[in-house]
């Protein structure tokens, strides 16, 4: 019997829902496509119908934790704000809380982080190098713009600035997903992005 694409679409978020469980619970590695299939109450091949393998399942689920700063920056060039490092910072700002109110980016990004990305997986690792560098690009014009506005200390290169900005970010987040209890993830987080405005600033 042919399926309708909502019963399609039913099956794929199911899909997804599912191996998101299992791969936080248990690990990327430890969780196959029959056990995934099991638990969903489909078949294996219903799982092949959707997704090659486990990376592209991967890949889906990294699409679910998608932001808005990556469209905020975009849009945002065009009108070149006025405090180009004070947006950049609201933006991130704006991201922390949306984090801290979401399970589901959590688990997400904790099953990334937790990633062995070799073999089958190794796909994820040059998806997830060319997002980096492609936010990357949009940070540093920025940057650009703030040193060209006088904005930007002179002790920083803009490069240098944005790389320290991912970098904190990134550190920021892998760290407390790691022990969500150790600190507040938003209040520490302002605090650094602060600290981060105010070095950056001439």
């Amino acid at each position: 019997m042919r399926r309708t694409k909502a019963e399609a679409e039913e099956t794929r978020a199911k899909l997804l829902d599912v191996a998101e469980h299992l791969f936080f619970e248990l690990g990327v590695s430890a969780v196959t496509f029959d056990r995934i299939a099991a638990a969903a109450g489909v078949t294996r091949g219903a799982i092949y119908w959707h997704f090659a393998n486990k990376a592209e399942l991967l890949l889906a689920l990294d699409e679910l934790t998608t932001l808005p700063a990556e469209e905020m920056l975009v849009l945002s060039r065009e009108t070149k704000p006025e405090r180009p490092l004070d947006f950049v910072c609201e933006v991130a700002r704006q991201c922390l809380h949306i984090i801290a109110r979401d399970e589901r980016r959590q688990r997400i990004y904790t099953i990334l982080f937790r990633c062995d990305y070799h073999g089958e997986l190794a796909e994820l690792l040059k998806r997830d190098r060319e997002t980096t560098q492609r936010h990357f690009g949009q940070l540093l014009e920025f940057f650009e713009l703030a040193r060209e506005k006088g904005q930007l200390a002179a002790h920083w290169k803009p490069e240098t600035a944005v790389r320290t900005f991912q970098w904190s970010v990134t550190g920021l987040l892998f760290e407390w997903l790691k022990d969500r209890d150790a600190f507040d993830f938003v209040g520490d987080g302002e605090d650094m992005l602060r600290a981060l405005l105010q070095s950056w600033s001439a």
